[in-house]
């Protein structure tokens, strides 16, 4: 009787999906400066940044300062930096879910 139990709730436990939280950034409009203010959040973090020439560069938020922001491992060319005048960003986009 025991082993029939611990069979069962051993395939009850197979079949239960594991569900994993993954922390979806959250971008806000209440700051004076939006853009900066979810950027700063995103230090450290992938985006994409469309901007105001109508091209989009992704790579990973390294620094935000007052001015500018500094994106690193640019998507495409890995080993390259680029710095952006915040007043360029038209846009930002991030993943916010997996799946």
């Amino acid at each position: 009787m025991k082993r029939a139990l611990c069979v069962c709730l051993c395939c009850l436990l197979v079949n239960v999906p594991i569900v994993v939280n993954a922390e979806a950034p959250a971008l806000e409009v209440t700051d004076a400066q939006p853009v900066k203010a979810n950027l700063e959040k995103l230090v450290g973090k992938p985006v994409t940044l469309k901007l105001s020439s109508g091209e989009e560069l992704g790579g990973i938020v390294k620094k935000v300062g007052p001015e500018a922001v500094q994106i690193s491992e640019l998507t495409g060319r890995e080993f390259f930096d680029a710095v952006i005048p915040l007043e360029k960003i038209v846009a930002l986009i991030v993943r916010t879910r997996t799946s």
